[in-house]
């Protein structure tokens, strides 16, 4: 009886530790698989977005360095393309301050890059007090 007791009081604590090195290893490998489906949905949503352009060469203008916005006011459609952009980058910020998407290249200047331009500039300055907080500091901290 006494080599029972023995064996017993040896197998519970290596079976805890089995346990919880067992659910450190699922946690990883659910975090790995949640990191890969966030950068899947940001791509798939940059695609869909960026693809407008593709079907409307018109809205081009939102990328232009020199666009006179007294002479050619922004349209609706560039209007709701450059609010998308916004939102897909929005989105991209809560996920990589969530941790959920590793590394994504400059997405600070790809930002910067973006609100240079007079039409999104223009259509930020718009939205920008309905930003959260956060959000809106880091865009502002680009700027």
């Amino acid at each position: 009886m006494h080599l029972l007791e023995s064996v017993t009081q040896w197998l519970q604590p290596v079976g805890i530790v089995a346990g919880l090195v067992f659910s450190g290893v699922a946690l990883r490998n659910d975090v790995r698989s949640r990191k890969l489906e966030s950068r899947i949905k940001i791509n798939e949503g940059h695609r869909d977005i960026w693809s407008a352009l593709l079907e409307n060469p018109s809205l081009e203008r939102i990328r232009q360095d020199q666009a006179d916005l007294q002479l050619f006011p922004i349209t609706a459609s560039e209007d709701r393309l450059v609010r998308s952009i916004l939102q897909h980058a929005l989105l991209t910020f809560d996920a990589r301050d969530l941790g959920l998407l590793g590394d994504i290249g400059d997405f600070d200047a790809d930002v910067r890059r973006f609100l240079a331009r007079p039409i999104p500039r223009a259509v930020w300055n718009e939205i920008a007090a309905f930003q959260p907080a956060k959000f809106r500091k880091f865009v502002e901290s680009l700027l």
